[in-house]
């Protein structure tokens, strides 16, 4: 048996954009404050459109040959920083308080119902990178003014069923809006604010007048 190293004869052809699956591993460095070690799965999956856009626009986030980097990447004890960097306050660990209030109501079956939560992401399916928009970045488009550029995201899914509430989640100031629109699918392929009702909307409320606020 030779102990030449081995040689591929039979390479695969590369797994398309989105199929790239993997695991990420962590390397401490030699500080003794950097204990964290171990590694994680990348999870990431982006439907193909109708159902989102992050697939169709080569979203980062997709595939794991391309990631940056989110919230697959915090974990406990993992430094994400330069690996010469120090890492601070170790001797000062960081510590809050968490505090919870919660109403209650004897049960009433006349009047209470039971609910259903149903959550639909519309990314991968939770994180995405927002890129930096310019012409022919897929899902930016210029703004009337002329110098606005927005980034935007879609999804259709069907849903059934009575809808009681709708809690959208989104970061700012990275976002902008979020809507929810009803369509009949049978007569649209597509739901969008050009082919359905909109049911709700929300707005992020920016500061700049407060005593911590910052401008927007």
């Amino acid at each position: 048996v030779s102990p030449a190293p081995g040689t591929c004869i039979c390479a695969l052809a590369p797994a398309p954009f989105g199929k790239g699956k993997g695991s990420f591993e962590y390397h401490p460095t030699a500080q003794p404050e950097d204990t964290g070690g171990g590694a994680v799965g990348f999870g990431n999956r982006c439907d193909p459109q109708p159902r989102a856009d992050l697939l169709e626009q080569q979203n980062p986030t997709c595939d794991v040959r391309t990631y940056t980097g989110g919230q697959l990447s915090c974990h406990h004890m993992w430094s994400l920083l330069d690996a010469d960097q120090p890492i601070p306050w170790p001797e000062t660990p960081l510590v809050y308080q968490l505090k919870f209030r919660f109403w209650v109501q004897p049960f009433n079956a006349s009047y209470h119902t039971q609910l259903r939560r149903t959550t639909w992401g519309i990314a991968s399916p939770v994180e995405y990178d927002v890129p930096k928009c310019g012409p022919g970045v897929e899902g930016c488009a210029l703004e009337p003014d002329g110098y606005t550029w927005v980034h935007r995201i879609t999804g259709t899914y069907t849903g059934g069923g009575r809808l009681a509430a709708a809690h959208f989640h989104c970061h700012a100031p990275t976002c902008l809006s979020v809507a929810m629109y009803r369509c009949n699918m049978s007569e649209v392929h597509e739901c969008n604010a050009a082919t359905g009702e909109l049911l709700c909307r929300e707005d992020p409320v920016y500061g700049g007048t407060g005593k911590i606020d910052e401008p927007r």
